[in-house]
């Protein structure tokens, strides 16, 4: 691919990101004693991250009235 760039090389391609190598001993054992798939526990923790993240503020909007 002489003449080409990175960038072209992934055109139409999403970015996706390596985890640290530093989380990946972690994430193998805790995936071992939980015989759970890395990726699951990666994707799951990105979504609870998420989901804390883009809460309202108000929490009447998250459904917690009257508590």
């Amino acid at each position: 691919m002489t003449g080409t760039t990175k960038g072209q090389r992934r055109a139409g391609k999403v970015y996706s990101p390596k985890v640290p190598e530093e989380y990946i001993p972690a994430l193998y054992h805790l995936g071992q004693e939980r015989q759970e798939p890395m990726t699951q526990l990666v994707a799951r923790a990105i979504a609870e991250f998420l989901d804390r993240e883009q809460a309202p503020d108000d929490p009447k909007e998250a459904g917690h009235e009257g508590r």
